[in-house]
């Protein structure tokens, strides 16, 4: 004998009601899912000026008054969000030349999204 569900026993007309608020309450708990795992990961998003640490960038430049820790130095950096968006600092932090068919003298080497954190935090300077 085969299972009769529920649903089976109501008018033909309710039916789809039924059915099509069963489709929302899916679609709504999905959406919901969705947006938290967004909301998280943007809580946890990198911090460009502890990447810019980490990565050891201010051994050979300077942002604000910090001065670079090495002998080497490279170009202050502080400016570089008036002169620059984050698109161009990236593919300048990617060893691509720049306007003037010059290049950073050091690929970067963290992650594309330690990069793209970096780049972000430069252009605000």
């Amino acid at each position: 004998m085969p299972k009769m569900h529920l649903i089976n026993y109501l008018k033909p007309e309710r039916k789809a009601g039924v059915v099509m608020k069963t489709y929302l309450m899916v679609a709504g708990t999905i959406l919901t899912v969705s947006f938290s795992l967004l909301v998280c990961k943007a809580a946890v998003a990198k911090d460009g000026k502890a990447v810019f640490t980490d990565s050891k960038c201010a051994m050979c430049h300077q942002v604000g008054t910090e001065v670079p820790t090495t002998k080497k130095s490279g170009k202050a950096i502080d400016v570089a969000g008036k002169q620059k968006d984050a698109t161009k600092i990236e593919s300048w932090l990617k060893g691509e030349p720049n306007e003037k068919g010059k290049k950073h003298p050091a690929k970067f080497k963290g992650s594309e999204e330690d990069m793209k954190a970096v780049a972000a935090w430069l252009a605000t300077k």
